[in-house]
């Protein structure tokens, strides 16, 4: 980062003899830019003369009282000027430059990650002083969100420098596969990964073809004779990699009833409203399911495969059944299987 720095030098007019005085003999800086500015006052109309040892003037104005200079590098060097004024001059004064050697600190290059990853910077030990963006003084600081990045360094003339990079957070690839799943008789299930084609995904499933090699297209379809864990990896333009897993079940009667939930609560608020048996409409999609209350009336029979969820209303009046434990057999309609039975909570 350059910074232009501006020095004044004063002349002042006692009678008709003009002096030159300078804020300071000897100016000493940290060579942050080849390029200073100096600045002369005197009596309006005044000119000055400028002469400089060791570097070149690169500007000048019309009375030559502002002036730009390049200097040739660090080192000390020598600036002197007089003024001129109705044929009088003044002394030369002469300002010695003493350019102090800047440090050199790098970021390096901006920095692309994904989500939940992290990246250190660092750098070099030796300097006087060490400052990033969050106040910290180490030689490392550890970025995990997108934004700059600086650190300001001090060597041992006192010199700063500061650096800036930028960090970029990729969003990782979206991938679901849904909840974990049963699946009985002919049951077939697609599993489907996510696809956006912008970002050109490369799919990885745990499955392979007759070769050996992961199957990579976008979905895979999975048989009830072939239980177990299928997982995809997805990795996108910008390499970032997201997972999933599912777990296919076999179809089992124990497992269909540890799903079948023992109390609802149907009280109009949305939630838990309904007896919902997902799993086991899954595994029996003829099933017909009945419920009785306490005292052996029917109060709930479904059609075959329990295509509306029981409200916990009277199938004969219609209104809400008071709390209580009901019974319920559920016929599966599917040879070898046996009825299965328990008793559901109403609660409000």
């Amino acid at each position: 980062m350059s910074m232009l720095r501006t020095y004044l030098i004063i002349l002042v007019s006692l009678g008709m003899y003009l002096a030159v005085f300078a804020d300071s003999r000897v100016q000493e800086a940290c060579a942050v830019s080849p390029v200073m500015e100096y600045h002369v006052k005197g009596a309006p109309g005044m000119k000055f003369h400028w002469e400089v040892l060791g570097g070149i003037v690169v500007s000048e104005d019309k009375y030559n009282d502002t002036i730009r200079v390049q200097w040739n590098g660090i080192g000390e060097h020598r600036l002197s000027v007089y003024g001129e004024y109705e044929g009088c001059f003044t002394d030369k004064r002469d300002l010695v430059v003493r350019l102090k050697n800047p440090p050199i600190v790098s970021l390096g290059a901006d920095v692309e990650m994904c989500q939940g990853q992290r990246y250190t910077f660092s750098v070099d030990s030796g300097y006087a002083s060490v400052t990033w963006l969050d106040g910290s003084t180490g030689l490392w600081y550890t970025a995990d969100r997108a934004g700059d990045v600086w650190v300001k360094v001090t060597n041992s003339l006192g010199c700063e420098a500061t650096d800036t990079a930028k960090v970029v957070v990729h969003d990782l690839p979206p991938v679901n596969l849904g909840p974990d799943t049963m699946l009985c008789g002919n049951a077939r299930l697609t599993l489907t990964a996510y696809n956006d084609a912008q970002l050109a995904p490369v799919f990885q499933w745990s499955l392979t073809d007759e070769y050996g090699y992961p199957l990579s297209s976008p979905d895979i379809t999975v048989t009830a004779d072939a239980p177990g864990i299928y997982w995809v990896k997805v990795t996108d333009a910008n390499n970032c990699a997201n997972y999933d897993t599912v777990v296919v079940k076999e179809c089992n009667i124990k497992i269909t009833k540890e799903g079948i939930p023992t109390v609802f609560t149907p009280n109009g608020d949305g939630k838990n409203d309904t007896w919902r048996l997902d799993a086991l409409t899954r595994a029996y999609p003829n099933a017909i399911v009945e419920v009785y209350d306490r005292w052996g009336r029917q109060v709930f029979r479904s059609e075959r495969g329990y295509p509306e969820p029981w409200n916990g209303r009277d199938k004969t009046t219609g209104r809400l059944l008071p709390m209580n434990n009901y019974f319920y057999i559920i016929y599966p309609n599917k040879r070898g299987e046996d009825v299965i039975t328990g008793t559901v909570t109403i609660a409000r």
